[in-house]
């Protein structure tokens, strides 16, 4: 179930409910921005009501909040130094 919620500067909702539908995910990733866009396969509306969500971010935002999700996720890591790995002749 996918779905994309926001809200614009006038205080409004806009949700775009993708429901069960088959979505296609694009990601564009510039030297600053990186543009998401999820937009459902087979609608059968026409092209100017098809269902769709885009959003353009700072590439440094995005990589950020990975980085904390990754280490919450995982814990902190520790180095585990040199192995000495043992050739097979």
């Amino acid at each position: 179930m996918s779905f994309a919620i926001i809200r614009g500067s006038n205080g409004r909702r806009h949700d775009v409910d993708f429901g069960d539908a088959e979505i296609e995910v694009d990601v564009a990733i510039g030297s600053e921005t990186v543009q998401i866009t999820v937009e459902a396969m087979h609608d059968q509306a026409p092209s100017d009501k098809r269902r769709f969500a885009t959003i353009a971010i700072p590439r440094e935002k995005l990589a950020a909040a990975l980085g904390t999700n990754l280490r919450e996720r995982h814990g902190p890591k520790t180095p585990h130094g040199l192995r000495v790995v043992p050739r097979n002749d």
